[in-house]
């Protein structure tokens, strides 16, 4: 029996979990409370996405999908090929001093060992995919709704109050919104907030054809593999600090 399932956050999680649970066949609401995050609702035979931001800005850098992760979203019509995802052949570290190789793991052979490759892929790309599979086609296709957040949630009632003053309801509710949950929150009252670790990190793209036209730079990039390099900072054995560099559009 179909179950009407709310989804309060549509970001990488959420969106897997709602193309998952509608090719099930279940009723899906997808509601984002973050900028990132949807909330799918079925009404009419529809399912319905209600987003809070506009979606004009969407940004973020790479990630990295290994083989197991790979396979998952195949089985949910991914597709790798349509988002530019790269295959990586390889995983190394290296001296980042004197670029004396310190580790390498060949990879070539996870297409063949586990039935896909281990994928580097641009976040947006992957967003998107995922957004796509949920929206397009003919069998209970979502319907994207922007500028509407959740407020409060009763988990008992299974209801969630909106921002537009509308409530629905759902046979099951997942919070998927983040470290700043807005639905943990309501069900469970916690008030502690994300604990500082003291560690930091700096992501950011460069198209290659920069890299490729400047000086050191491209000496650089002739020289390092086109898998995923580990520039490791071996003068500090007290303080943690590495640049890693990988490819992410094919």
């Amino acid at each position: 029996m179909p179950l009407r399932i709310v989804i309060v956050g549509a970001g990488i999680a959420g969106l897997c979990a709602a193309v998952a649970l509608r090719h099930a066949g279940h009723s899906v609401q997808v509601l984002l409370i973050k900028v990132d995050q949807l909330c799918v609702t079925h009404i009419a035979q529809t399912s319905q996405i209600i987003e809070k931001s506009q979606f004009a800005s969407e940004i973020g850098a790479a990630l990295a999908i290994a083989p197991n992760g790979a396979r998952v979203l195949s089985s949910l019509g991914f597709c790798f090929k349509r988002t530019r995802a790269w295959n990586l052949p390889c995983w190394e570290s290296v001296d980042g001093r004197t670029l004396r190789s310190l580790f390498h793991m060949d990879l070539t052979d996870c297409p063949t060992r586990f039935g896909e490759g281990f994928m580097a892929i641009h976040r947006v790309d992957l967003h998107n995919e995922l957004l796509k599979l949920a929206l397009e086609g003919t069998d209970n296709p979502a319907l994207l709704r922007l500028g509407i957040t959740a407020e409060d949630v009763d988990a008992i009632d299974g209801s969630l109050f909106l921002s537009d003053g509308t409530k629905c309801q759902a046979d099951l509710i997942v919070g998927a919104d983040g470290t700043h949950s807005a639905i943990r929150h309501s069900v469970l009252k916690l008030m502690d907030q994300p604990t500082m670790t003291d560690m930091s990190a700096f992501r950011f793209l460069v198209p290659t054809d920069r890299i490729e036209n400047e000086g050191s730079l491209s000496d650089l990039y002739k020289w390092k593999s086109s898998g995923t390099t580990i520039f490791v900072d071996t003068s500090d054995k007290a303080v943690e600090r590495h640049l890693v560099w990988y490819p992410c559009r094919g």
